[in-house]
């Protein structure tokens, strides 16, 4: 799968809340990541309540909206165990991060306002691109949620989470 992503540093989320009226709430997450090293490319088990992920990605940093190749996989609750092992045993682990994260929907973009443990606060936008329109058609529904929030007065953060929290 490919989606477009950009993510932003804010002070607070709470301004932001009240600017996302065009989308829907979908609850709050409390997510925990386990990043392993992998030089260029991604990969991370996420941890949540009530599912659990594999997530293989790959993108490079910079400062704007960038695209994402990804593949996810669901695993069952007692597979997770066994699969940290597995992967524990391979790779060596890079970082943790663990994040509460709001999510809202609009058309195609996911927008995630992230309360990130040790780092702060940040939003980011995901915009899934699928087969069955143009990607133009995509791009534009990003630019749409970017303006639609202002994002343009926010410092754009060009590194995953787990970079930063290595770099602190």
């Amino acid at each position: 799968m490919k989606n477009l992503e950009i993510k932003v540093e804010v002070n607070s989320l709470e301004n932001i809340k009240k600017e996302l009226s065009f989308a829907v709430y979908q609850g709050l997450l409390h997510q925990e990541d386990t990043y392993y090293l992998l030089g260029a490319r991604r990969l991370k088990i996420r941890e949540q309540e009530k599912i659990h992920e594999i997530i293989y990605y790959v993108r490079i940093n910079k400062k704007s909206s960038r695209k994402s190749t990804y593949f996810r996989l669901v695993i069952p609750n007692y597979l997770l165990p066994f699969l940290k092992i597995v992967l524990n045993s391979i790779f060596k682990v890079k970082t943790v991060v663990i994040k509460e994260r709001e999510l809202y929907l609009y058309k195609n973009t996911r927008v995630h306002l992230d309360t990130v443990e040790n780092m702060g606060y940040y939003l980011e936008l995901e915009t899934v691109i699928n087969t069955k329109e143009k990607e133009d058609f995509f791009l534009h529904q990003h630019d749409e949620v970017k303006e639609l929030l202002n994002l343009q007065k926010y410092k754009i953060v060009e590194y995953s989470y787990s970079d930063i929290l290595i770099s602190k």
